[in-house]
């Protein structure tokens, strides 16, 4: 049985590790792009031919997304897709592959629980930087800021009120 804690698990594996360990297996022709992922962010998409790399890694949030077909997702999305398993099918693949059958349970919830802060974390970066002002003194605040959420320094919400009040203005 597939639990929410197996699957948050899941999604806090890095996606160049996904297609590192599991692509050659999947599509030999596809094993390359994990060390473009890790070096540059972006890649030559999997999902269609081009010359121009298109598939970002968002590292923060653990997402690819290719901006030349608009393929993308998480660690599960993505597995499906190269598959074509059903999402328990796919879960529990990734489950057994990288962290295995026999992980006790109080791992698994610690690997969630670290996948829930970070995911908060990661969405304070996104929507102050990206969807606000994005400039490199805010973004770096805002990393700084995630930080702090991450390691139990600081609430989100006073993550986000001190950003307002410091983030670089026009």
């Amino acid at each position: 049985m597939i639990t929410k804690e197996m699957t948050a698990a899941v999604r806090a594996i890095p996606l160049p590790e996904y297609f590192k360990e599991v692509m050659p297996n999947v599509d030999e022709s596809l094993s390359h792009i994990w060390a473009d992922l890790m070096d540059k962010g972006i890649s030559l998409c999997p999902f269609h031919e081009e010359r121009t790399p298109s598939f970002r890694w968002y590292e923060h949030t653990n997402t690819c997304y290719c901006f030349g077909c608009g393929n993308g997702g998480d660690i599960i999305t993505l597995h499906r897709k190269f598959t074509k398993v059903n999402f328990e099918d796919a879960v529990e693949f990734l489950y057994d592959y990288f962290i295995g059958g026999d992980t006790d349970v109080a791992t698994v919830r610690k690997l969630a629980i670290d996948e829930a802060v970070e995911s908060k974390a990661d969405l304070l970066v996104f929507n102050h930087t990206v969807l606000d002002r994005v400039t490199p003194r805010n973004f770096e605040l805002a990393e700084d800021l995630s930080l702090l959420i991450r390691v139990g320094q600081i609430t989100g919400y006073d993550a986000v009120d001190y950003y307002k009040q410091h983030a670089a203005r026009g």
